[in-house]
């Protein structure tokens, strides 16, 4: 199974990121708020498939800070940048995505992942799936 790394200070975008990727992606998903917090983890866990982080988190540039990181270290982990601010170019390997909608987010990380239409289709779903009470606290009316 595919590993994500969510580094993300919105508790709502992280929620719902979390609640999505393994129902729809198969993967598994971490979760950190800052670059500082994910440098640890991403040093020490060669597995991680996926990255996806806001352009700025907080007054800490993280987009940038990652795809600087990713580049001395050799990571060939995909990166998916959420927001418009960044200084970060676009390649093969890295994707901006301008909104926090929830489906331009999900079709950019199945194509990093390998994962097509039918293999969503095919993944197993239950009937019922467990989700947090936070969640719900932070849906916005």
């Amino acid at each position: 199974m595919s590993q994500t790394l969510i580094i993300s200070d919105d508790a709502s975008l992280t929620e719902l990121l979390c609640l999505n990727f393994p129902i729809y992606l198969g993967t598994d998903v971490v979760t950190k708020k800052t670059f500082k917090e994910s440098q640890i983890l991403i040093e020490h866990h060669p597995g991680i498939h996926l990255m996806v982080c806001h352009d700025v988190t907080g007054s800490e540039a993280t987009a940038a800070l990652l795809v600087k990181f990713n580049a001395e270290n050799k990571k060939k982990s995909a990166l998916i940048i959420i927001g418009q601010n960044t200084k970060v170019a676009a390649s093969e390997t890295i994707a901006i995505v301008p909104t926090k909608d929830l489906r331009p987010i999900l079709q950019t990380a199945a194509k990093f992942l390998k994962v097509t239409p039918k293999k969503m289709i095919e993944q197993e779903v239950p009937d019922f799936y467990p989700i947090s009470i936070s969640f719900c606290l932070n849906i916005k009316k």
